[in-house]
């Protein structure tokens, strides 16, 4: 493990204060500690497994970005969910500019949604640290590299569109991965970042049974204001937020699994719902939200 004695976003020291305390319910690992820095606000899990060994997390058929088994309901459920959000990613992506083509998926999984935009005419390259998921998504026809080195070296430059879905979350070095988006984009071209959002209502709800905390694979955790902050310091302008009503049942349905709670699916259902509804009022955050940034400034 290792601790961070510097805020990764505003490089404040020994200015963090713990948040809360959860264990690692996917994967039973032991427990961890999320902090907020008292300067900036981000929240980030400190201390935290080292770089090197994030991969041995992930090694897992229960990490389910990871696999394609469709065996029990939450399987099924997160699938039919999935496929549901293609068409709707789709369609965000399109509305930005007619005109571009090129698009980079990072941290692709098995690369369902690489391949829907290749198949609709996107000129499509992606990113999978995961071998097994990396596997599948090469067999589906994409060219995936293993991390976003290889990417750079092999010059995929002016680039239209860059899209994480829910993967910035994971990476140790966000500010320098934003860094290297910036780079790799055309001027004005886009940047579209979905992450999970610990103000909403089910996140409130549920505390440290939140699925969505994912400790310690979630290695940051943010919010409106943070990731809008750490966009804007390498060049990238916020133009739209959107939200992810599905992801509020299919964390809440999740949470309910980990709590193992009575009539926890219905539970799930009803949390869900409110959740919903206080975002679309604009009470609270959605439980998972779209940022859509675009490469505005030339430094």
């Amino acid at each position: 493990m290792e601790n961070l004695n510097r805020c990764p976003l505003c490089g404040g020291e020994d200015m963090s204060r713990p948040l809360l305390s959860a264990p690692d319910h996917m994967l039973t690992t032991g427990n961890y500690t999320v902090v907020r820095c008292l300067s900036c606000e981000l929240l980030y899990t400190n201390p935290r497994p080292h770089e090197k060994d994030l991969g041995a997390f992930y090694q897992s058929e229960k990490y389910i970005s990871h696999t394609e088994r469709k065996k029990n309901l939450r399987e099924k459920i997160y699938f039919k969910v999935q496929s549901l959000m293609l068409a709707r990613k789709a369609s965000l992506i399109n509305k930005l500019e007619k005109n571009q083509q090129r698009l980079l998926d990072v941290g692709c999984g098995t690369g369902a949604f690489a391949k829907h935009m290749q198949d609709i005419g996107y000129q499509v390259v992606a990113v999978e640290p995961q071998g097994a998921a990396r596997e599948k998504a090469n067999e589906k026809g994409l060219q995936v590299y293993e991390n976003q080195e290889e990417i750079q070296k092999s010059h995929h430059l002016g680039l239209d569109v860059i899209t994480l879905w829910h993967v910035l979350e994971h990476h140790a070095r966000f500010k320098e991965s934003l860094q290297l988006y910036y780079e790799m984009l055309a001027p004005g071209g886009w940047l579209v970042v979905a992450v999970p959002q610990y103000l909403s209502f089910d996140a409130r709800f549920y505390k440290s049974w939140w699925a969505a905390w994912d400790l310690p694979r979630h290695l940051f955790h943010f919010s409106e204001k943070t990731l809008k902050l750490a966009a804007s310091q390498t060049g990238f302008e916020l133009k739209a937020v959107k939200g992810m009503p599905f992801d509020a049942f299919y964390v809440s349905l999740l949470s309910e699994q980990y709590r193992q709670t009575p009539m926890g699916p219905l539970r799930a259902i009803i949390i869900g719902a409110f959740s919903n509804l206080l975002a679309f009022f604009r009470i609270k955050p959605w439980s998972s939200q779209i940022f859509v940034f675009r490469k505005t400034v030339e430094k």
